[in-house]
């Protein structure tokens, strides 16, 4: 088109000029005298002259265009050669066998969860994948490739994505200081891994491996699925204190696990005590006599009681080991643990 356009405008101008020359020639053939024929030789000569150096600009111009033209052709073909080896180096060898790994999905699956069909990993990963965000909730989980069960899901606290595994309660809430009073279900732990064998005949309340449907209903989760759907995160829900949210080396989904925790209060319960509603542990212990505790500098935060005789349940918001500033006046005492 570029050509098309210039060889059109300089044959236009040529033919204008030739046929201006044949005009002059022919009105000097049609003069008589000398002076008429000098007159127009000169000014044929000036036309002439004129035309030549209209000619030698034009000629001068379309070199220019032509040398820019032909730089920018250039360009674009070093460009396309580049491309073409992009392409060439992205092209998978015709040798190389195709993979039969399935890739893991990233996006956003509308049904996880919502069937045994669809069960999702964890609760986690239903809120990392479902859009909108469900609300909490039963959601069916996939424990192994060929069992799923429907397990209860915060999709709120601290972020939401967290698995209820125990629901528990109290055996004698009324007599809250006596040895008698103990935590109850308890999850199917190996109480031998980590409990003195002097205490292990006082642990009498029952084991359940019943997860619970809601945070009212009472059971556990069978233990060896917590470390499947839970990792480093858990809370601890319960209307005796306040609410905790914790992560760190110490695990409650190991039996002995020790280590450090950092937590925070994630709903102030304990309005009695207005002074400690900060206060959180700061280690699990996997007490040889008492169970599984959360301590603060080696005084009990909770202590999940289980043996009889032994020792008392403790919900001290102040973290300082008291088994007196629980919540009073509760009708149906009850706490719930879940992990993410």
């Amino acid at each position: 088109f570029y050509f098309n356009n210039m060889d059109l405008q300089y044959g236009v101008y040529f033919s204008l000029i030739t046929l201006a020359l044949i005009l002059s020639l022919i009105e000097c053939q049609t003069c008589s005298n000398a002076l008429c024929k000098r007159r127009d030789i000169t000014r044929l000569e000036d036309e002439i002259t004129e035309v030549k150096d209209g000619v030698r600009k034009m000629s001068t111009e379309m070199k220019e265009r032509n040398d820019k033209l032909s730089g920018e052709l250039s360009k674009m073909m070093d460009h396309l050669d580049a491309r073409l080896s992009i392409i060439a180096g992205e092209r998978p060898s015709v040798t190389k066998k195709p993979s039969r790994r399935k890739e893991s999905c990233t996006c956003v699956d509308p049904l996880l969860g919502s069937s045994e069909a669809h069960a999702a990993k964890s609760c986690l990963e239903i809120i990392q994948l479902r859009r909108p965000v469900p609300p909490s909730g039963l959601y069916w989980i996939a424990l192994t490739p060929d069992f799923a069960t429907r397990l209860y899901c915060d999709m709120v606290t601290d972020g939401g994505g967290f698995t209820l595994v125990w629901t528990f309660t109290l055996t004698d809430y009324n007599n809250f200081a006596s040895k008698g009073n103990d935590v109850t279900p308890r999850p199917n732990w190996d109480i031998n891994i980590f409990m003195s064998p002097i205490y292990t005949p006082f642990v009498k309340v029952p084991v359940s491996t019943t997860p619970p449907e809601s945070e009212d209903d009472l059971g556990a989760l069978n233990f060896k699925y917590w470390k499947q759907i839970g990792n480093a995160d858990f809370v601890v829900k319960s209307n005796l204190a306040n609410w905790i949210a914790c992560t760190g080396k110490g695990s409650i989904l190991e039996e002995d696990k020790e280590g450090p925790i950092t937590c925070k209060v994630v709903k102030f319960i304990s309005t009695e005590h207005p002074e400690c509603k900060d206060d959180t542990p700061t280690y699990v212990n996997w007490s040889p006599i008492c169970g599984l505790i959360l301590q603060r500098d080696g005084k009990d935060y909770i202590n999940f009681d289980i043996a009889s005789s032994a020792c008392i349940p403790k919900f001290d918001p102040c973290a300082e080991g008291s088994g007196k500033r629980y919540v009073k006046n509760v009708d149906i005492p009850r706490g719930n643990v879940y992990i993410r």
